[in-house]
């Protein structure tokens, strides 16, 4: 589960796109990382698609992670709705105007949504791949009487 410790980064870095210290930058360096944050989404669906593809392999009751794996995904194409009308916005300006900033919240609470229920997905993986088979009689499978 230590690959979603790479995943929440991320998706922080992406958010931090319009930080008050991103004013400094320049158009086209804000484009570019919107660029990449349409990549990292995807690729951010993908690894959590195998993870919940191999919970299911192991036999792990995945509904509610899958439930959550379509909210996620349909947050996922609203964030990039969002980030491709910033990024037509971006390409014709000269500066940051105040459309593109009330526009650049937009994408940031739609990003921030996004985030949110990847982080309860991953919450709830990470419950699944934690738990201990239980045997019939409440004790963990497997596990031995001491006293026999």
């Amino acid at each position: 589960m230590k690959k979603f410790a790479i995943i929440i980064p991320a998706l922080a870095l992406a958010l931090a796109s319009f930080a008050p210290s991103a004013e400094a930058a320049t158009l086209p360096e804000i484009k570019g990382r919107f660029d990449s944050v349409e990549m990292r989404l995807d690729k951010v669906m993908n690894r959590f698609s195998d993870v919940i593809d191999r919970a299911e392999t192991l036999g792990k009751d995945t509904t509610e992670a899958e439930a959550l794996y379509n909210d996620a995904e349909a947050k996922r194409e609203i964030a990039k709705s969002e980030v491709a009308e910033l990024k037509v916005m971006l390409d014709g300006a000269e500066k940051i105007t105040p459309e593109i900033k009330a526009q650049a919240k937009v994408t940031k609470e739609s990003l921030k949504d996004f985030k949110e229920t990847m982080v309860e997905m991953h919450d709830r993986l990470k419950e699944l791949f934690s738990k201990k088979p239980v045997a019939d009689d409440g004790e963990p499978a497997g596990v031995e009487d001491p006293a026999e």
